[in-house]
């Protein structure tokens, strides 16, 4: 895991630099997301970085794409471009979770960001939760077979990423990482996490086992999706 994190350290350096030397004082900044940031990633993991430009157009796209894919693992490169303004007009229900699953790597990205509520992060857990109980119902009775099946790994993703919210509404602390997030929940919030990573994961930082899951797909999905709705009853009676 160090090796791979510093392999990670040295390409955001290396493409910190070809960006500024593309884009020069335009750039105003670059960060890391993803399991790189958290600590998580595998070596086939995707590199996740996020850019702000001072403005963005078509052309920004293109030699930013020129830059990415000059260097080392340009087929493992994704991530998220957009320009100043635009960023300070973005959703102010995800700036919460952007702010704290983004490591600063070039510039300031809090400094960028319009400013949120804490009904911000609530309307975030309302839109993410909801959108996680349709694609639930609709591969389950519109999808091909087993399509339910096939989603439940990206299903618990998703969750992840609302249960990292979650927890910051009630305590005001956001674990950035699934085993660091795992410490502080119980019941429901926390069988749900344990299938995002694996399964069979334990308390006090115990390592995980990513092979599978101690649930049948049916009970994995019937988890899901009680969870989806007792997270919206939870939002709501927080509004």
């Amino acid at each position: 895991m160090a090796a791979i994190q510093n392999e990670v350290s040295e390409y955001v350096k290396t493409l910190t630099e070809a960006l500024r030397e593309e884009f020069g004082e335009r750039l105003l900044y670059v960060g890391l997301q993803g399991s790189c940031m958290r600590g998580e990633a595998t070596e086939n993991s995707d590199i996740d970085i996020m850019a702000v430009l001072n403005v963005l157009n078509p052309a920004d796209m293109d030699a930013y794409r020129r830059v990415v894919k000059s260097l080392e693992y340009a087929d493992r490169s994704c991530g998220f471009l957009c320009g100043r303004k635009d960023l300070l007009e973005w959703n102010r229900c995800e700036i919460c979770h952007l702010v704290h699953t983004t490591k600063d790597c070039f510039g300031r990205l809090a400094g960028l960001v319009p400013e949120y509520t804490k009904e911000d992060v609530l309307e975030y857990i309302r839109i993410m939760t909801g959108n996680l109980y349709h694609a639930l119902c609709h591969s389950r009775v519109h999808g091909k077979e087993a399509a339910w099946e096939n989603m439940l790994q990206d299903a618990c993703k998703q969750a992840f990423f609302i249960l990292q919210n979650k927890r910051y509404v009630e305590s005001g602390t956001f674990a950035v990482s699934k085993a660091e997030l795992l410490e502080l929940l119980s019941g429901t919030d926390a069988r749900v996490l344990e299938q995002a990573m694996g399964g069979k994961a334990g308390k006090a930082g115990k390592a995980f086992r990513a092979e599978g899951s101690d649930l049948t797909p049916e009970q994995r999905f019937a988890l899901l999706f009680d969870w989806c709705r007792q997270t919206l009853v939870w939002a709501a009676d927080r509004s």
